[in-house]
C-alpha cells in the first residue's frame, strides 16, 4: 500500500539523516527490507545475512534479545546466533527494557550490563540523530508517537549501556 511504501522511505531517509548527524554518513547500510513487526518470521534470514557479513573479531551492536519488543527480540536472537558462529562479539542494547525493568527483575542479568560514558559533544551528535527520526517522535494518525516521551528523555543520558557476554 502506498501509505507504508511512503513511510518506509521516509524512514530510509531519516536513517541517513541520522547517520550523517553522528558523523557516520559513508557507513556502509546493508538493508534486508524487513516489515515492521514481522522480524521473528524472518529471524534466520536475518541471522543468514549478519553472518554472511561477518568476521571473527567484528563488534556489533544490536537490540537485547529480552528487550520486550517483538522486532527487538527477534533481532538480538539473531544477531547473537550470528555472533556465535562467526566468532564477533556482540553488545545488545536495551531500548524497551527501561520502561519495566525493576532492579529484581529475573530476566536481567545485571552483572552483563556496562555502561559508556559518552563525552558532550557525542551526546549532542546522539541528540541530533535522533530529533532527524521525525516520523518516530510524533503520532501518526491511528498511532502513538514511536519514541516517546520517556524514550527522548532517556536519549539524553551521558552514557550508553549494553549487555555483554
Amino acid at each position: 500500500d502506498d501509505a507504508k511504501r511512503e513511510l518506509a522511505a521516509q524512514r530510509r531517509a531519516e536513517h541517513a539523516a541520522g547517520l550523517q548527524a553522528l558523523g557516520a554518513g559513508t557507513a556502509p547500510v546493508h538493508r534486508l527490507g524487513l516489515a515492521d513487526g514481522r522480524v521473528a518470521a524472518e529471524q534466520q534470514r536475518l541471522e543468514r545475512r549478519l553472518r554472511a557479513l561477518l568476521q571473527p573479531g567484528d563488534t556489533v551492536v544490536s537490540t537485547w534479545r529480552l528487550d520486550g519488543h517483538p522486532d527487538h527480540d527477534a533481532t538480538g536472537r539473531a544477531a547473537a546466533a550470528a555472533c556465535a558462529r562467526q566468532g564477533a562479539r556482540l553488545l545488545e542494547a536495551p531500548v524497551w527494557m527501561w520502561h519495566w525493568a525493576r532492579p529484581a527483575h529475573p530476566a536481567i542479568a545485571w552483572q552483563r550490563l556496562r555502561c559508556l560514558g559518552l563525552q558532550p559533544g557525542e551526546c549532542q551528535r546522539k541528540w541530533r540523530a535522533l530529533q532527524c527520526h521525525a516520523s518516530q517522535l510524533a503520532p501518526r494518525p491511528g498511532a502513538q508517537a514511536v519514541v516517546d516521551d520517556s524514550l527522548q528523555q532517556r536519549a539524553r543520558w551521558p552514557f550508553e549501556c549494553f549487555f555483554v557476554a
